[in-house]
């Protein structure tokens, strides 16, 4: 006999009344209590809802009545990973593998939770078993790349990306991650390539707005930036990174009262995100108000001890608060954690310099320069370092370098200044 109360609930869910559906699945519990799938289908509306209590407890009932149910586990597993129950989730998305090790979304899924927790290469292997299984869905190449990003194996990620595009040249997900790559690198001529291009294939990509907004941002354009973020945000209004990037154009632009009103926008969507505790906390700095930006810096590294930034700006602030120690251990805590990342790098080479240890501050920053030989900070102050050592003969070659190349006026000044006193 047709279960009418699912179909009808199906129907109502077809046409988002979500509420409705739920009594629908929840009566067609009642009068089938063997029926897995409406318990799926309640669950899975709860989960939606982020009622994940009464999702959890749906699928735990579910399971009971059949415990070998590939689909319960499935959607157990994504609710605790929209609660971000990680290792919870990837024991239910293990146990969707052991029952049917031929699903290709119980893979990805994960993958994902292993990518989440920092398992990077136990991740790379659920995607290779994904592209095994099903090796013409782009998601999983894509997926595939960016977990060799988050390992910081960039070259590896953006071959794979490329490969895909050349198979799929109109695919729009493999284009945005092309775009965020090359941001993500400092590679802002390619970065706004790949975005307007996602923007000719889709004119109405709130993703393509965003990454334009980001490359214009960090290419210093904020009026630009601004309005590109702003395209965006008509396009969805509950994404938390585009009011995030609306707070750090504010920020820059010294509208601090703006900055705050978009940060709390951001912070009400994702209140556990660190680089919005993070950008706050540069926001207060900005301001004068040191301690109010030590304790943002401490909260963004509590919600996420691994995110590198955060490391690199509170040794940032401790260096400038002459607290030499405290300095040096965030800023090598960044520097392992992302060993790419110039910032970290100079800024401890900087403390090294300023504190008198003039031989270990010009190491620091000649590796700086083999890895970006045109990084403009690192010259000017090998430059000044290798002048305080008294090494002004080699101290010409940075300095001149940087006065013949450099396109940041202060610090060309600055490089001028310190040749007309040799």
């Amino acid at each position: 006999m047709e279960n009418e109360h699912y179909r009808r609930g199906l129907e109502l869910l077809k046409a988002g009344l979500l509420d409705s559906a739920a009594e629908a699945f929840t009566e067609a519990i009642k009068r089938y209590p063997r029926d897995i799938y409406s318990y799926n289908k309640l669950a899975f509306i709860y989960k939606e809802q982020k009622q994940f209590k009464k999702a959890t407890k749906i699928l735990e009932a579910g399971m009971k009545v059949c415990s070998g149910d590939l689909h319960s586990h499935y959607i157990l597993g994504n609710t605790h990973l929209d609660e971000g129950r990680y290792e919870d989730a990837m024991a239910e998305f293990k146990k969707a593998v052991d029952i049917d090790p031929q699903d290709v979304y119980a893979w990805n899924s994960l993958a994902l939770t292993h990518k989440l927790v920092k398992q990077y290469d136990k991740a790379i292997k659920c995607l290779e078993k994904a592209i095994e299984l099903d090796g013409q869905d782009v998601y999983n190449y894509n997926s595939l790349a960016m977990t060799y990003f988050a390992k910081h194996e960039y070259e590896n990620a953006i071959r794979i990306l490329e490969q895909t595009l050349r198979t799929s040249p109109q695919n729009a997900i493999i284009i945005n991650s092309l775009g965020e790559v090359h941001l993500r690198l400092g590679e802002l001529d390619k970065a706004r390539e790949f975005f307007n291009q996602l923007l000719e294939l889709q004119p109405d990509s709130k993703l393509g707005y965003v990454g334009l907004g980001y490359v214009e941002m960090e290419d210093g354009e904020l009026r630009k930036a601004q309005e590109y973020l702003f395209d965006a945000l008509k396009r969805d209004n509950d994404d938390w990174s585009i009011h995030a990037g609306l707070a750090e154009v504010y920020r820059e632009m010294d509208d601090c009262a703006k900055a705050e009103e978009y940060y709390g926008k951001a912070a009400d969507l994702n209140p556990q995100s660190a680089p919005i505790i993070l950008g706050l906390g540069e926001m207060f700095e900005k301001q004068g108000y040191i301690l109010l930006a030590w304790q943002k810096y401490q909260e963004a590294i509590q919600a996420d001890d691994d995110y590198a930034n955060a490391h690199f700006i509170l040794g940032r602030l401790y260096a400038r608060q002459r607290l030499e120690t405290k300095a040096r251990e965030e800023l090598q805590r960044a520097i392992e954690l992302d060993e790419r990342d110039t910032y970290p790098r100079n800024c401890l080479a900087h403390l090294e310099l300023v504190t008198g240890d003039y031989a270990t501050a010009i190491t620091m920053f000649r590796q700086v320069l083999e890895d970006d030989p045109a990084e403009e900070y690192a010259l000017l102050h090998l430059g000044e370092a290798l002048w305080a050592a008294e090494r002004k003969d080699e101290a010409r070659e940075p300095l001149e370098k940087l006065c013949k190349n450099g396109s940041q006026p202060e610090l060309v000044s600055k490089a001028r200044r310190l040749l007309d006193e040799m």
